[in-house]
């Protein structure tokens, strides 16, 4: 199911919850569909459309609010979102719509760079959510890597 940014229930205290501030920021809608099809290599995926962007969870992922800032920040770090044309996008398409994601042509090096960017995006908004929701263990991005070098 797919719901406005706005009308998704969440609270600023969540990545899904700061939605509204990126369509603000990006002057497009954002649609978070939470319980997507996807194939169980793909947790989570942007698609961009010509008028608006959608982020597509897998049904059951735990960690929901990491793949959604993750792909927030594919989105706003300015990597490419999967390009779907309107006509040819639904929500129950069939997995070889997503294939593509699978076998773009991109060096190894250059991809797992930009997933690093999405990663530490994603744990630096994690961070900050948890700390402004008033968590006194939200952990700084970095201490767990210093930690086990």
């Amino acid at each position: 199911m797919l719901d406005r940014a706005d009308a998704c229930g969440a609270d600023q205290t969540t990545p899904a919850g700061v939605l509204p501030a990126i369509e603000q920021l990006r002057d497009r809608p954002v649609y978070l569909d939470l319980e997507a099809n996807l194939p169980s290599a793909i947790t989570a995926q942007w698609y961009w459309w010509p008028d608006a962007d959608s982020i597509a969870v897998r049904r059951g992922l735990p960690t929901r609010d990491r793949a959604v800032a993750h792909e927030l920040g594919h989105m706003m770090l300015g990597h490419e979102g999967v390009a779907v044309p309107l006509n040819r996008w639904a929500p129950n398409a069939d997995t070889s719509a997503f294939a593509w994601t699978l076998r773009r042509r991109r060096s190894r090096v250059e991809w797992d760079h930009i997933e690093w960017e999405a990663e530490q995006f994603a744990a630096l908004l994690c961070y900050e959510l948890r700390r402004r929701a008033g968590y006194r263990r939200a952990t700084r991005p970095g201490v767990l890597a210093d930690a086990f070098g």
